[in-house]
């Protein structure tokens, strides 16, 4: 696919699954927001991405705070320009499947179910 010209916002795209998907998207010529709630790890591959298509930006925000997200998608659109491209990628995952899984504590629910 090509995506060049078109602007992605990654949620969770600092690490693992977010991650690749941003690199990928990259690859293929988007612009790429990076929001995550790790600022540090959010900057080093929004730094890949700028390397690979040109165009990259980091936000700090929280999925379950809708504030945090209609600033993410103002931000996005000041810095990269409309946004095209939604991966709404952030979650808690543990190792053991999600078949398996117990949502351990109310902030799992919200970032894996309604954020």
């Amino acid at each position: 696919m090509n995506f060049k010209g078109q602007v992605a916002v990654v949620t969770g795209g600092a690490n693992g699954i977010g991650r690749a998907i941003a690199l990928k998207l990259a690859d293929q010529g988007a612009a790429v927001m990076i929001a995550d709630t790790n600022e540090d790890a959010a900057m080093i591959t929004a730094a890949e991405v700028k390397e690979i298509s040109g165009k990259s930006a980091v936000h700090k925000t929280d999925v379950t705070n809708p504030d945090l997200c209609t600033k993410l998608a103002s931000l996005t659109n000041d810095s990269l320009g409309p946004v095209d491209i939604l991966v709404n990628n952030a979650g808690i995952a543990g190792s053991s499947g999600w078949q398996n899984r117990s949502f351990s504590t109310e902030a799992d629910w919200k970032i894996d179910i309604p954020g």
